[in-house]
């Protein structure tokens, strides 16, 4: 498919702003805030609804130059805040966006890698997203390559490390808010390379990052790093999973299979060495229904039932 990028200007340090979301940020949020701060000419946190003693911290960063804050008064979902944020930058004419998770540890090198690879890139005006590769609990690269692959072609990265083209945003369109949470990344990736864009991925791990709360377990001969969420998470990767696969199922079928297994892989574990088991596996088989008939709750914040 045939694009064209308009106004495709190469990223570099004074065109790129960091955007993070939080909700209920840890103590330690603004240690790996000053990390990034180095490296990028701005930052903008947008906040989802966290209580006064995480909003105080917060407005203690902004007293640093390059870091302004957006306040919601709840939780709007990560896919509106990430717009939110998008659109605070967009007008101040930044050209590229690093999206980071809260509890992200990005290195010191990181975006000098990014650039890095963009530099290297033969399609520059094809690129929407440049994203990480990182360090896991069991301080494994999540990714594994070759020892002079310096990036790799991919279909979908994950948010948090993720370099992006606002040019190419421009043509995509933004994230899909109905999602609020949960697929929020993949569901963008799928669009931008039905669209004729590219996803890239530096090979070198440039950060540490956990998705969910990962905890290591045995089974058999195996050590497993398994990525446990709040219960009202699985209603939401389950009902946007459905979405997915009804939108993108011929034009992405391979992405699409190998998302059925990693689904059913899932939730075998969460049977196996999770806690709320039943309740995990009712709002998982929910979140399925609703979304094969496209069916968004008006409330998602309350998606469990007092007592549940």
């Amino acid at each position: 498919m045939a694009i064209q990028v308009l106004r495709h200007i190469p990223p570099y340090k004074e065109n790129i702003c960091a955007l993070i979301v939080t909700y209920y940020p840890d103590r330690e949020f603004p240690e790996r805030v000053k990390k990034i701060a180095r490296q990028v000419a701005h930052i903008i946190i947008v906040d989802n609804g966290s209580d006064q003693h995480s909003r105080l911290m917060l407005h203690n960063l902004t007293d640093i130059n390059n870091i302004n804050l957006i306040e919601n008064e709840r939780n709007m979902g990560i896919a509106t805040a990430l717009n939110q944020g998008i659109c605070w930058l967009k007008d101040r004419g930044y050209q590229w966006v690093l999206t980071l998770d809260q509890d992200t540890v990005p290195f010191d090198f990181m975006i000098e890698t990014l650039l890095q690879v963009y530099n290297n890139l033969e399609q520059k005006d094809k690129v929407a997203i440049i994203g990480s590769n990182y360090y896991t609990l069991m301080n494994k690269s999540r990714y594994q390559f070759g020892i002079n692959s310096l990036y790799v072609e991919k279909k979908s990265v994950i948010t948090s490390g993720s370099l992006i083209s606002i040019a190419a945003f421009n043509i995509i369109g933004p994230f899909r808010d109905e999602f609020f949470i949960d697929h929020v990344d993949h569901e963008y990736c799928l669009r931008a390379r039905a669209k004729g864009f590219k996803i890239i991925m530096a090979c070198e791990p440039i950060m540490r990052h956990m998705i969910g709360e990962a905890t290591k377990h045995r089974l058999l001969l195996l050590t497993l790093e398994i990525e446990k969420h709040p219960a009202n998470r699985y209603y939401f990767k389950s009902r946007n999973h459905a979405i997915i696969i009804r939108e993108y199922f011929f034009k992405d079928p391979i992405w699409i299979l190998k998302s059925i297994y990693s689904a059913i892989k899932s939730i075998f574990l969460t049977c196996l060495f999770e806690e709320k088991k039943l309740l995990k596996l009712k709002l998982t088989i929910k979140g399925y229904i609703h979304g094969a008939f496209k069916y968004f709750v008006k409330d998602p914040e309350n998606i469990i039932k007092p007592g549940e």
